[in-house]
């Protein structure tokens, strides 16, 4: 029985999978990371920075479907063999496996700093750990329909974003292009790290009911992104000045701040609680893609028990390893450094060679 018959997806399920990993955490701190570097450029950078993921996307949706039932895994040990193919799958499971603690202790902080300053910090890395193993240990589909499941309960949220623009200051916009395209080109670098999420096509591929519409659901699910950062970014660049939002870590959360009912306070504590479930749309399937991986390279079919496995090894880490919030940026930054090569630079590599090698068969000779 092939291994997608109980985990096939619908393309609304790819979308919002996608979609999901993308928005991640990102979007809260964003708007000033793309603000330090381009300023009121910041805008133009996020459509350049979608056209490079849409072009990323695009390359891989064609090295997959050459082999339609193979993950990113199986690809690398059918071209690289058996073992230098283990090892190149070795760098993408560590790969998901940094994201998936990064993403674990930035919930973590966020949590302690914005709602529960006084609880043990092993004790949430539990209590985050236990629905998103839950969830993860079903498998794809279910992982997919809790995504799709996400994305109509927190529709309300762009919505809630809009409110503050009753004070926005539009000239803040202004000038466009400060002084040249150089700060456009440099914040690209910063927008490519939180449109991240379009590489999990390399596993979602292969169990996507209707194949052929691939390119249009990683086209949407980019899209999707696209304007979610746009309108949180203007909305911040609007809002606060420059030298306001640099000096704010999550300015997407500052937004909510002065916004208030007679039947509610602190808005922003319930948009971050609302929040949380965004966020594991990205740590669960990275949590999935880990083990999925794991459970590959040793020949197990179910990834359960190595799921269990790596996530006590995590709650192990937070009781030893207590990262600052500039640890965990730092962490992340080394990561989307290395994702830059991994995402943007591999694929076109490993498309071409699979190009020459292929054509090389076709004539008997050996690569």
């Amino acid at each position: 029985m092939n291994r997608t018959t109980f985990n096939d997806i619908t393309l609304l399920q790819y979308i919002f999978a996608i979609n999901g990993i993308q928005i991640g955490i990102g979007v809260l701190t964003l708007p000033r990371e793309i603000a330090s570097v381009a300023g009121t450029s910041g805008w133009i950078s996020i459509i350049f920075g979608w056209i490079i993921s849409i072009l990323a996307s695009f390359i891989i949706i064609t090295i997959m479907k050459q082999h339609p039932n193979d993950t990113i895994f199986d690809l690398l040990n059918r071209y690289f063999g058996k073992y230098f193919g283990r090892l190149i799958s070795i760098v993408w499971i560590c790969y998901f496996a940094i994201a998936s603690f990064i993403l674990l202790t930035a919930t973590i902080r966020i949590m302690v700093i914005w709602v529960l300053p006084e609880t043990l910090y092993f004790l949430l890395a539990f209590l985050v750990l236990v629905p998103w193993v839950f969830i993860a240990r079903n498998g794809l589909r279910i992982i997919s329909r809790y995504t799709q499941l996400v994305f109509i309960i927190t529709l309300w949220m762009p919505m809630i974003l809009l409110i503050p623009l009753k004070d926005a200051t539009w000239l803040n916009l202004l000038p466009v292009i400060k002084d040249n395209w150089k700060e456009v080109f440099v914040g690209v670098k910063t927008t490519m790290f939180s449109y991240f999420g379009f590489e999990v096509a390399f596993i979602l591929y292969p169990f996507l009911k209707n194949k052929e519409r691939a390119y249009l659901g990683i086209f949407i699910a980019n899209t999707i992104t696209l304007l979610v950062f746009l309108q949180i970014t203007v909305s911040c660049f609007v809002v606060f000045t420059l030298e306001d939002l640099n000096g704010l870590i999550w300015p997407t959360l500052s937004l909510l701040k002065p916004i208030s009912f007679q039947f509610l306070e602190r808005l922003e504590i319930v948009f971050l609680s609302a929040y949380l479930f965004q966020i594991s749309t990205t740590g669960i399937p990275f949590l999935y893609f880990t083990t999925l991986g794991i459970s590959q390279i040793i020949g197990w079919k179910d990834h359960q028990y190595v799921l269990y496995v790596f996530a006590v090894l995590l709650i192990i880490v937070t009781l030893i390893f207590n990262p600052s919030y500039d640890t965990v940026s730092s962490l992340g930054e080394k990561w989307a450094n290395f994702g830059i090569w991994l995402i943007l630079v591999f694929p076109p590599i490993l498309l071409m060679y699979m190009y020459v090698k292929n054509k090389w068969k076709k004539k008997g000779i050996g690569l």
